[in-house]
């Protein structure tokens, strides 16, 4: 806008080179006030396609923040705004494939997580500081837990200190098996590093707790 005006203004000063000076000053007052118009005109435009850029990056926003709440919504496209409509298509397209990448992902845990907690063994997974990542209902179980454990030291699932004291006694072996009396109940308790075969998964050792307390019972009689 600036420009045509600009351009009006100077071909117009050239044709009042043959005019007289009153009109001059008339012709130029109406070009200041054109002038002045399309500044405004200039500026509301701007600010409105300013609006419409931020409106639109709002809404990528919103649909990027659905789809990590796990409700994911599509963009809404307006084929009026060829880039825009194209850039969304592919957003869209991208949002979509990710959602049911997590899909998959949530029910492939939960696959997992239900055959670990159909395990009779109860099974503990540390993190690198020795904290609860994972346990599941048969360990739950036999030490009166909960799920909140999870991300609470071990001690807070297992209120024996002495079992405790025996597995920190290990944490230095890759791998170890002792056997423990808890509870009325005869134990193994396996531990086996996990750090180069689950490096990116948050956890470092893995406990496996056996209830063996029948089958020591039974080699107990053999041998009486």
């Amino acid at each position: 806008i600036f420009g045509t005006l600009s351009a009006a203004i100077f071909v117009m000063c050239l044709a009042c080179v043959s005019l007289d000076p009153a009109r001059i000053w008339e012709l130029l007052a109406f070009f200041a006030v054109a002038l002045l118009v399309g500044a405004v005109l200039s500026s509301v435009c701007a600010d409105k396609i300013t609006r419409g850029v931020s409106e639109k990056f709002h809404q990528v926003g919103d649909s990027l923040k659905s789809l990590n709440a796990g409700q994911y919504e599509p963009l809404k496209k307006d084929s009026g705004e060829i880039e825009i409509y194209a850039l969304f298509n592919e957003i869209n397209a991208l949002n979509e494939s990710t959602h049911e990448h997590i899909r998959v992902m949530e029910r492939e845990q939960k696959k997992l997580g239900a055959v670990l907690d159909n395990v009779s063994q109860g099974l503990v997974a540390l993190d690198e500081k020795g904290r609860i990542a994972f346990a599941n209902r048969s360990a739950l179980e036999l030490f009166g837990g909960t799920e909140k454990a999870e991300g609470k030291p071990l001690a807070y699932l297992v209120s024996d200190s002495r079992l405790c004291e025996r597995i920190a006694e290990n944490a230095a072996a890759k791998e170890y098996t002792f056997e423990y009396a808890f509870d009325g109940k005869t134990l193994t308790v396996t531990g086996k590093d996990l750090i180069r075969e689950n490096e990116n998964k948050g956890m470092s050792r893995l406990l496996i707790f056996t209830d063996v307390t029948g089958e020591r019972e039974i080699a107990r009689q053999k041998s009486d």
